[in-house]
């Protein structure tokens, strides 16, 4: 049978805690990791994209995030944890990727680093809000009205290294 009629063979994994996979039967991995060569990462991390940060807890969060100066930065408040959990210890993990199961393309940028949390900046703010949610008069209340809030800060994310783009595709 030729290539573009093969059957997928369909595999169930499980997992320890009880946990099953249903699917396809993923394809072996290189051997070695590659790197985007084509893809500026400054272009991948101004996508809309979730970051997810795991502090020492482990406490993993999803973010919306802005890269600016060799830093991520988010919104954080009153309604977190998280000022309280980077005085406790600043340091972090964070992943930002996508995943396309139609075409097997996955993109990864990982980083170790440490944190703290610094008063609000108004215009990097505006301009990570913008990022996900387009022009300030289109921003749902919700969005605008924590910018007000005195308890709002930022979470400034310094990686130890600089950030590299992975193809992580099967």
């Amino acid at each position: 049978m030729d290539s573009a009629h093969r059957v997928h063979e369909r595999e169930d994994r499980i997992y320890p805690g009880g946990g099953i996979c249903r699917g396809r039967r993923p394809r072996p991995r290189p051997a070695v990791r590659r790197y985007i060569t084509g893809m500026d990462i400054n272009e991948f991390l101004d996508r809309p994209l979730v970051a997810r940060v795991a502090t020492a807890g482990p406490a993993v969060r999803p973010v919306w995030f802005i890269w600016e100066e060799g830093a991520f930065w988010w919104l954080t408040g009153a309604y977190s944890r998280l000022e309280r959990d980077i005085a406790e210890d600043p340091r972090m993990a964070l992943v930002v990727d996508t995943c396309e199961p139609a075409t097997g393309e996955v993109f990864s940028v990982t980083c170790r680093g440490s944190a703290e949390t610094v008063a609000l900046d108004r215009a990097r703010a505006v301009r990570k809000l913008g990022k996900y949610l387009g022009p300030v008069e289109l921003w749902p209340a919700r969005f605008s009205e924590p910018l007000e809030d005195p308890a709002t800060k930022m979470v400034r994310f310094v990686p130890d290294h600089p950030p590299k783009l992975h193809d992580r595709s099967w």
